[in-house]
């Protein structure tokens, strides 16, 4: 059996600033008036994410309480962007359902390709990525979760990838002989992955030396693992 592991957003998915341009969008709809620094916003969301610090033990931040954690960020964030009090809290309270709107995924043109071919060559198909405890929801309302055989979302399990637990969790869950590790980023899915023991790719974003292989896009990984795999 062979297990391939994909990361979510910026592998099978993209969607570009995402985290800020939805804050933008729930202060535009709750005042149209306001002003501020979009970039200092955006500095803001460069940290207090679960997944900006995997090592610290955070396995408190699951479920509801990973969102009150991180809308306790976002207001904050507002308030140091000069954001009044009342409409820094009116637009933190917009962001979880504009997150979840189906409408900001967009699938790479290879996406659904490679994980039917996956499946026809007898593959199993996993999520394994760092992110908010509604993935899951998230992935029916696009039409995703027809091609995977399990979905493991660090907001549900309480460790963020590059853990050991988070990856040492999904292979219990999967037993195989084979994995791989598919995502866009060095840290958190090649080193998680190599320490882990699975061979690593990277995709998407040119030449990483850490990775046992790296494409630009989706199909020449499965086409890599029919070669090797037999």
């Amino acid at each position: 059996m062979t297990v391939i592991f994909w990361d979510f957003d910026g592998t099978l998915t993209h969607a570009k600033s995402l985290w800020t341009k939805s804050l933008c969008r729930a202060l535009a709809e709750t005042d149209a008036d306001l002003t501020y620094d979009i970039e200092q916003l955006r500095d803001c969301l460069r940290r207090g994410f679960p997944w900006h610090t995997p090592d610290a033990d955070l396995r408190h931040l699951t479920g509801e309480a990973w969102w009150a954690f991180m809308e306790q960020h976002f207001y904050e964030s507002y308030l140091l962007c000069g954001i009044p009090t009342q409409q820094a809290r009116q637009a933190t309270d917009k962001i979880r359902g504009i997150i979840k709107e189906p409408q900001n995924y967009h699938f790479y043109e290879d996406t659904i390709e490679a994980l039917e071919e996956a499946h026809k060559l007898g593959y199993k198909n996993v999520l394994l990525s760092n992110n908010y405890p509604d993935l899951p929801e998230v992935l029916q309302a696009i039409g995703l979760d027809r091609y995977l055989d399990d979905v493991i979302v660090s907001g549900i399990e309480g460790y963020d990838k590059p853990r050991e637990e988070l990856f040492a969790l999904a292979k219990r869950r999967n037993p195989a002989d084979n994995y791989y590790m598919v995502g866009d980023n060095a840290a958190a899915d090649i080193l998680g992955g190599r320490r882990s023991g699975m061979t690593t790719v990277y995709v998407h974003k040119g030449n990483c030396d850490q990775a046992d292989h790296c494409f630009d896009t989706l199909m020449p990984v499965i086409a890599l693992i029919k070669r090797t795999e037999g």
